[in-house]
C-alpha cells in the first residue's frame, strides 16, 4: 500500500491463501473462575487470571493495540513473515506507536496508521523511519488482517506504516499490487473486529482540514471549518507485545463493571443485583479459551458514626447484616458539636463532616481506620448536612450562624473542589437534609426559622437550579426524606403538634398534593428502605418506644404502627443492610448507648435491640 498516495481498487476472483497454521499448544482454563460476592459501593475485586488460565508454550506473538475506541488483539505471524514481524516489534519497542494517529481511512476498505504521532506538545510529527524491510507477501489481504504499507512500484519499501483490512474483497486487489502487501497478523475475536470496524466508521471530512498525506484522516465529533483538537483524532494509544490477551464482557452494566489490564481482572460493584461475565483468553496460538462467572452485588452494609459524650467522633465497622464487627475507634482528634457523613465511591470509605466548637467545618476521610480532620472552607457554621451529586461526589450544605444556607462541593475522593462556600439560597434556616429526584439529581429540603419546609432543586453537579420553593403549609420540627420504588422522593415530618405526616412529591422533587397524616405522636423519626425498595418509617413515640410503619411501592401508608423491640430510645437513625432488611440504630435514653435492631425484608422486626459497642453518645448518623 502506498504510504503517501492512493490504492488502485481493482478486483479479480481467485483462491485466498489461508492464514499461517499454528502448531503450538493452546491456552486453556485450569480452574473455574469463582463468583464474586461484594456489597455495592465497596472495594473493587481483583482476580489474577493467570491462576485460572495457562498456556503451556507461551510466546510473545500477540500485539495488543490500545486505541481510544477500544482494544484490538492481533496474532502476529513470525513463522512466515519473520523479518516483517521483527521490524514491526522494533518500532513497538522504541515507542514509535505511542499515540499513533490513524492518519488515513477509506471506510469499508482499509484504515492506516504508524506514520505519525501526537507529541506531548500536542503536535503531529512524522515517525522516523528505519531501513525498509524486504517484502514477505504470502497470506491474503482478507478482512481482519494487518499488512504493511509501502511506496508505489517498490515492493521492498515498507517501514513503519501498516493498515487493517476491512473487507475480504481486498485480497483480489492488494494481493496483486506491488508484489502483494505483506500480511503479518490478524485480529482475534469478534470484540477486536468490532473495534476495528468502529475506527473505520469514523467520518473522513470532505474537504479535509489537512493537506496530503493527511487529507484522508478520520476525525471524531468534528465540525467542518473548526480547528482540529486532539479529542478529534483516532489514536492508537500504545501497542504492546504479549503472550496472552484477555477480554471481558457482561450482561448487566448497571450492576457491575469489569475490565482487564494485562492478566488482572477488576470487578467494580455498582448496584444491588446479579451480573454474568464472560472472560475470553487468547494464547500465543491465537485460539480462544472461555470462562464465565457471576457477580452478586448486595446492598452495602451500614456504617455508623457517633458523637461521643466526650464530643469526639467515633465509628465501627458493620458486617453485611448490619451487625457490629468490632469496637468503636476514633475518626479523628477534635471536639465537635454536629456531624454529617456520606459514603464515597467503591473502596474509598466515607467522608465525615463536623462542626467544631469554633463554628468551623472540618472533613475527614474514613476507610477502615481513623484519619485526620482538615478545614473545608472558612465560615461560621451552626449545622451541616451531606449528600451526593448525580455522579456520587459529596455535597456539603451548611446552615451558618447567620441562618443562611451555604454549599461546598467535593470530588470523588472527598477533597473540596473550591476553597470557599457558595451561598445556595437566601432565607433563614435551622435544619437541612439532602435527597435525589427520580433522575438522580440532588435535592435540598430545609426547615426555615418559620418552621415551614422549603425545597431547592439542583443540577446533576449540585448547582442550584432556581430558587427556593415552599413545599407545603404547616409548621414542622423535624424533616426526613425517603423514596418510593421508582426513586420518587417523599417527605416525612413531625409537626409542631407532635404528629407524623407524609408528603408525596413529584419525580422532580416538587410539591404534589399536601401533607397526609401518618398517625401517632413522635419525638423523633427516620426512614429506611426495604430490599424491595419500599420506604419504611421508624418513629420514637412519646413513650420512648420505637415503632415501625410500612409503606407500599408508591409510598402510601399500609396499616398502622407496629412496635419493634422493647427499649427506651431518645433518637434513632436507619440505613440499609446487606439485603435482608433495613438496619435501625437507637440511642437509648437511659444510658446514651447505641443499640441496633434487625428487620426482615418486609420491614418487620426480626429480633431485639442489642448493644453495638460500649460507649455513651450524643448523636448517631448512618450511611
Amino acid at each position: 500500500m502506498n504510504r503517501t498516495g492512493r490504492l488502485r481498487r481493482w478486483y479479480r476472483t481467485g483462491a485466498l491463501e489461508p492464514l499461517e497454521p499454528r502448531a503450538l499448544l493452546t491456552l486453556a482454563p485450569t480452574a473455574q473462575l469463582p463468583d464474586v460476592n461484594v456489597a455495592a459501593g465497596f472495594a473493587v475485586a481483583h482476580v489474577d487470571l493467570n491462576a485460572y488460565f495457562r498456556d503451556p508454550q507461551p510466546s510473545p506473538d500477540l500485539a495488543v493495540f490500545d486505541t481510544n475506541l477500544g482494544t484490538i488483539p492481533v496474532l502476529l505471524t513470525p513463522g512466515t513473515t519473520p523479518r516483517t514481524v521483527a521490524n514491526f516489534l522494533n518500532y513497538v519497542n522504541k515507542g514509535a506507536y505511542v499515540n499513533s494517529l490513524v492518519h488515513r481511512s477509506v471506510p469499508g476498505f482499509i484504515w492506516q496508521a504508524g506514520g505519525y504521532q501526537l507529541t506531548p506538545a500536542q503536535q503531529i510529527a512524522a515517525v522516523p523511519a528505519d531501513a525498509p524491510v524486504p517484502n514477505e507477501f504470502g497470506a491474503s489481504n482478507v478482512r481482519g488482517t494487518v499488512a504493511m504499507a509501502k511506496l508505489g512500484n517498490d515492493p521492498n519499501s515498507a517501514t513503519s506504516q501498516f493498515f487493517f483490512n476491512e473487507s475480504d474483497t481486498n485480497a483480489s486487489n492488494l494481493d496483486q499490487q506491488n508484489g502483494g502487501f505483506t500480511v503479518f497478523g490478524h485480529v482475534l475475536g469478534d470484540a477486536g473486529l468490532a473495534v476495528m470496524d468502529a475506527i473505520s466508521a469514523v467520518p473522513v471530512p470532505s474537504p479535509s482540514p489537512f493537506s496530503a498525506p493527511l487529507d484522508s484522516i478520520p476525525l471524531r465529533n468534528y465540525n467542518p471549518g473548526a480547528a482540529v483538537v486532539p479529542a478529534n483524532l483516532v489514536l492508537i494509544k500504545n501497542v504492546t507485545a504479549a503472550s496472552e490477551f484477555f477480554s471481558v464482557s457482561g450482561d448487566n452494566p448497571g450492576v457491575a463493571a469489569a475490565s482487564v489490564q494485562g492478566g488482572t481482572l477488576t470487578v467494580t460493584p455498582l448496584a444491588p443485583g446479579t451480573a454474568h461475565f464472560t472472560v475470553v483468553g487468547y494464547g500465543s496460538d491465537g485460539k480462544a479459551a472461555t470462562e464465565t462467572f457471576a457477580v452478586n452485588v448486595t446492598t452495602p452494609p451500614s456504617a455508623d458514626f457517633v458523637i461521643g459524650s466526650d464530643d469526639q467522633v467515633y465509628t465501627h465497622a458493620l458486617d453485611l447484616s448490619g451487625n457490629p464487627s468490632g469496637g468503636y475507634f476514633r475518626v479523628a482528634s477534635g471536639a465537635v458539636k454536629d456531624l454529617a457523613a456520606v459514603r464515597l465511591g467503591p473502596g474509598l470509605g466515607s467522608e465525615v463532616f463536623v462542626v467544631g466548637f469554633d463554628d468551623q467545618v472540618y472533613a475527614a476521610t474514613v476507610s477502615g481506620t481513623g484519619g485526620r480532620y482538615s478545614a473545608t472552607a472558612f465560615g461560621s457554621i451552626a449545622s451541616v448536612s451531606a449528600g451526593t451529586d448525580a455522579a456520587g461526589n459529596p455535597l456539603l450544605f451548611a446552615v451558618g450562624t447567620d441562618h443562611q444556607l451555604y454549599e461546598q462541593r467535593f470530588n470523588s475522593a472527598g477533597n473540596p473542589t473550591s476553597a470557599s462556600y457558595t451561598k445556595a439560597a437566601f432565607g433563614d434556616f435551622k435544619q437541612t437534609t439532602l435527597a435525589h429526584d427520580a433522575a438522580g439529581n440532588p435535592l435540598l429540603y430545609a426547615v426555615g426559622q418559620d418552621d415551614q419546609v422549603y425545597g431547592l432543586k439542583m443540577g446533576n453537579d449540585g448547582t442550584p437550579a432556581g430558587g427556593l420553593f415552599k413545599v407545603d403549609y404547616g409548621p414542622v420540627r423535624q424533616l426526613v426524606v425517603g423514596h418510593d420504588t421508582t426513586r420518587v422522593p417523599e417527605l416525612f415530618v413531625i409537626g409542631t403538634d407532635g404528629g407524623v405526616y407524609a408528603h408525596k412529591l413529584d419525580a422532580s422533587g416538587g410539591p404534589s398534593g399536601g401533607y397526609v397524616g401518618v398517625g401517632g405522636a413522635a419525638l423523633s423519626i427516620t426512614v429506611g428502605t426495604a430490599p424491595n425498595g419500599n420506604p419504611v418509617l421508624f418513629a420514637v413515640g412519646t413513650d420512648h418506644q420505637v415503632y415501625v410503619h410500612k409503606f407500599d411501592p408508591a409510598g402510601n401508608p399500609t396499616g398502622g404502627y407496629a412496635g419493634t423491640a422493647s427499649g427506651a430510645a431518645a433518637s434513632i437513625a436507619a440505613g440499609p443492610d446487606g439485603g435482608n432488611g433495613p438496619a435501625l440504630f437507637a440511642v437509648y435514653a437511659g444510658d446514651n448507648q447505641v443499640y441496633a435492631a434487625p428487620f426482615d425484608p418486609t420491614g418487620s422486626p426480626a429480633g431485639p435491640f442489642t448493644l453495638t459497642a460500649p460507649g455513651a453518645v450524643k448523636k448517631v448518623v448512618v450511611v
